[in-house]
């Protein structure tokens, strides 16, 4: 997906709890299990491990408020607290 932009993401964060103590996926699930997020192109990739969409951005992630950030969460299934995660590391990037 980050190839249709041509440019890639600078920060990955992946849900421990979606993948067997061994790394592989677990099987049947669809929560978004991998995060990855452009700051150049202000866009948040997502997969579940078979399906991927993008999520472009108005703003950079970090610079959403909690309102926002829940709305977003809300909107695309995404876990807040994967969310949050995300944003903060982006403010320390």
């Amino acid at each position: 997906m980050a190839s249709k932009s041509g440019v890639l993401p600078d920060l990955w964060l992946y849900d421990p709890d979606l993948y067997e103590k061994d790394g592989r996926l677990l099987r049947d699930s669809t929560m978004p299990r991998l995060l990855a997020y452009s700051s150049e192109a202000k866009t948040l990739y997502v997969t579940d491990g078979c399906n991927s969409c993008a999520h472009p951005l108005a703003v950079d992630l970090a610079n959403l408020s909690a309102s926002e950030l829940e709305e977003f969460s809300a909107k695309t299934s995404i876990r807040l607290d994967l969310l949050q995660r995300l944003a903060s590391e982006t403010l320390k990037s």
